[in-house]
This record gives C-alpha cells, structure tokens and sequence, in this order.
C-alpha cells in the first residue's frame, strides 16, 4: 500500500533507544528502552518476540510486542493532548505476514491496555489486513493490493481515526528502479461521513 497502515499511525514511535536482543533458530525475542517525551529518566521500555520461518515455498513471520506506554506514540505526542501526570496505558500489537508464491497476506492489530482519561475514557484499538498479489505487466513487475483497516473505541476527535477504512492500490516498474502506483482510499468516520482520497506516487531508487 501507499499509505501508512492504520495501526503505523498509532502505534509508531521514532524516539531512539536501547536494545538488546536474541536470536534462535527461527526465534527472535528483545527488550529496548528509551526515554520519551514525557519522561526525564529512561524509564519507559518494550519487549518483543517474534519468529520468522519458511517451508515448502510458504513464509512465514509473526510477531507480537509490547509498549509500557502508549503516549510516547507519535500520534499521541503530536496530539499533545496527553499530560506529564497522566498515568501510563501500556500497548500490545501482534502481526502476521504469510507469503506464498506471487500472493501476500499482512494482519495487525493493536489494542491499549487500559482507558485513556484524557481521550473520554476511550480504551482504542486498530486493525490492519492487507492482502497483494505480485503479477508481470508489459514485461515488468506490478503489483495489486486491497486493504481494510479500521478503529475500535476511538470516538473522541483527539485520536483524528477512521471506524473503517478500505484501500486498493496498483503499482508497476516504469524502468529499473522507477515504480509508479495509484491507490483509492475511502475512509468512514465514527458519525458515518466518508471521504474518499487518490494518492499517485512515483518512487525512484538509486
């Protein structure tokens, strides 16, 4: 897809950090810890394990994480709607690729742990499916995806969430390391309105 899925929105923090990891076989498990913004003090941390593995052309990556607090996201700090005395509201998020042949299955989810009280006592949670089949136009490389996400719980206008949104997008080679992609996205708000948006992107790597 070309945008962000839903749960990236919500979810994703750039803040750096501390991690330490293992790896296993097919296993990974890490902790990290970082600062934040609402923190004087590295005190705030992750954990995550996942496991990646791949047999008779079928692959497979899973993984399921956890934040102590979902207001260090991006989403919520450029809200600034969260304040230094609220308390934490941890986060889990797993997800899911399967990949077999020309076809790619994606699913995430992301759910608060608690209430936020600063948001109306809404506890949010957000889904992602997304599912590309990989195909050859004119000779190149082209690929075609669909996609439903959607929000559950996040009425309160702080959180700026769709209830459901549904995305088709096609992107094809135009030359070696040019892609072009067009993709309709059409988003239902929490009173029922819909807005539909038509995002092109031409990529260049080099």
């Amino acid at each position: 897809m070309l945008a962000d899925p839903i749960t990236k929105e919500l979810g994703e923090t750039l803040d750096s950090a501390v991690e330490v990891g293992v790896h296993a076989g097919a296993f990974t498990v890490s902790a990290y810890a970082f600062q934040g913004d609402r923190e004087t003090t590295v005190s705030n941390f992750g954990l995550s394990a996942g496991v990646e593995t791949e047999a008779n052309g079928v692959t497979l990556a899973a993984q399921l994480g956890y934040l102590n607090d979902m207001a260090e996201t991006n989403a919520i700090v450029d809200g600034a709607w969260v304040g230094a005395s609220d308390p934490k509201v941890g986060a889990w998020i797993a997800s899911a690729a399967l990949g077999f042949g020309d076809f790619h299955l994606i699913a995430e989810y992301l759910t608060a742990t608690d209430e936020f009280a600063s948001a109306g006592n809404d506890k949010p949670s957000v889904y992602n499916l997304e599912a590309a089949y990989d195909f050859a136009a004119l000779g190149q490389p082209a690929t075609v995806a669909l996609g439903f996400q959607g929000s559950h719980d996040a009425q309160n206008s702080v959180w700026e969430l769709p209830e459901k949104r549904v995305l088709g997008t096609v992107s094809t080679e135009i030359a070696e390391g040019t892609r072009v992609g067009l993709e309709v996205k059409r988003d239902t708000d929490y009173a029922g309105d819909k807005e539909t948006t038509v995002t092109g992107r031409l990529s260049v790597e080099f």
